[in-house]
C-alpha cells in the first residue's frame, strides 16, 4: 500500500519528516509531482513483479523544497512467498544532478563554441574534438579519435616547432602561439593554439588540452594591411592621416622628406602646424570644414620645418568604421 512503517534518522534529516511524522502515512506524501506517471507504473509492474526497482526520482520535503533521489526498492517475502513489506533505499543525489547539469552544460558550450577544441588522452592519442575542429579539419569525429594530436598540425611546420609544442603542452605552463594546422585535402590554414596539460587531483597528468582560433582571416587581413603600409611609404605622395581632433597619427616618408620634421616631431601635433599662415583665413576655414563634410580638394600652402612654404594639390576626406562611425 506505500504506508510508511519504519524510516532511519538519514531518512530524516534528507526529507525534513521525524519518525513520528512520517510513520503511519503514505509515501505519496513525498511526492513531487514532477515524476512521470509511467515512472510509477513501471515501478509498481517491478515490485509487484518480485524484482527489485532501481531509478531516479524529483521528490518533495517536508518543507517544500525538491531533491533528487536514487531509490531502490527491494520485495520481501514471507514464509508462503508472499510479499508483505517492501525495503526502500534512498540516497540523495541532488549535488551530483547538479554537477551532472553543470558537466552538460560545460559540454554543450565547448561543442557549440566557435573555438577549435580537442582533447587527447596521456598518450598522445584525440578522445574528444568538438563539430567546429571537425568543421576546420574537414573531418568526422570518427576520422579524428584515436589519431595522435600530432596529426592535426600541418608537417609544413618546422621540426623544432613541432617539437616545442609536443614537449611544452605537457608542462604546467603550456604552450601558446601560431602554428598550421591540416584540412583534410592536404591545405594548410593558419590558427592560434594554446594547449595545456589536465591534471588529476593527483597531480597526474591525465591528457592536453587544445584549444584554437583560425586566423585566416586576420593573417589575409594583416597582409593587405602589410601591401598597403608598404604601398603608402613607398609612394611619392605625401599621405598623412590624423584623429577626430585632427591630431597627426600617421605620415609617410615622402611627407617627413619634402616637410622636414622627423616622425618624432610630427606624430601628435596638430594638422595646422603643417599648413602655412599665408594661407587665407577663409581657405582653412573651407579646408576644416569641407573636411569633416566628407572631403576637400585643391590647391594650398603646407609649411616647411625651416618656415618656407611648399604649394600642394591637397585632397582630404574622413575615414569611417563599420558602424559608420
Amino acid at each position: 500500500t506505500g504506508t510508511v512503517i519504519w524510516v532511519n534518522s538519514a531518512f530524516e534529516q534528507l526529507t525534513g519528516y521525524t519518525h513520528a511524522e512520517i510513520v503511519g502515512r503514505s509515501t505519496r506524501v513525498l511526492k513531487s509531482g514532477l515524476n512521470p506517471r509511467t515512472l510509477y507504473e513501471e515501478m509498481w509492474r517491478t515490485i509487484l513483479g518480485r524484482r527489485v526497482w532501481r531509478g531516479e526520482l524529483i521528490n518533495r520535503r517536508k518543507n517544500g523544497s525538491l531533491y533528487d533521489e536514487e531509490m531502490t526498492i527491494t520485495p520481501i517475502h514471507d514464509s508462503r512467498g508472499e510479499i508483505n513489506h517492501y525495503i526502500a533505499i534512498k540516497l540523495d543525489i541532488t549535488e551530483r544532478k547538479r554537477v551532472e547539469e553543470h558537466i552538460r552544460m560545460l559540454a554543450k558550450a565547448v561543442e557549440n563554441s566557435p573555438e577549435l577544441v580537442g582533447m587527447s588522452g596521456p598518450d598522445g592519442r584525440i578522445v574528444y574534438v568538438n563539430g567546429t575542429l571537425q568543421k576546420a579539419l574537414q573531418r568526422s569525429k570518427e576520422e579524428l579519435v584515436g589519431k595522435q594530436f600530432r596529426s592535426i598540425l600541418s608537417q609544413n611546420n618546422s621540426p623544432v616547432l613541432l617539437q616545442e609544442i609536443e614537449s611544452k603542452s605537457s608542462q604546467p605552463d603550456g604552450w601558446k602561439g601560431e602554428c598550421l594546422a591540416a584540412r583534410n585535402d592536404g591545405t594548410d590554414f593558419p590558427i592560434l593554439l594554446s594547449s595545456c596539460p589536465v591534471t588529476g587531483e593527483d597531480g597526474q597528468v591525465l591528457g592536453i588540452l587544445g584549444i584554437a582560433q583560425d586566423i585566416s582571416e586576420r593573417k589575409r587581413a594583416e597582409e593587405r594591411l602589410s601591401l598597403l603600409s608598404q604601398a603608402m611609404e613607398n609612394t611619392s605622395e605625401l599621405i598623412g592621416m590624423g584623429d577626430t581632433n585632427a591630431n597627426i597619427t600617421f605620415a609617410n616618408q615622402a611627407w617627413f622628406s619634402a616637410l622636414g620634421y622627423s616622425e618624432q616631431e610630427l606624430i601628435g601635433q596638430s594638422f595646422r602646424l603643417i599648413l602655412s599662415p599665408n594661407n587665407s583665413a577663409e581657405l582653412l576655414q573651407e579646408i576644416n570644414a569641407k573636411t569633416f563634410a566628407g572631403g576637400w580638394r585643391g590647391e594650398c600652402l603646407h609649411r616647411r620645418k625651416n618656415g618656407t612654404d611648399l604649394p600642394v594639390l591637397l585632397s582630404t576626406g574622413i575615414l569611417k568604421d563599420r558602424e559608420g562611425r
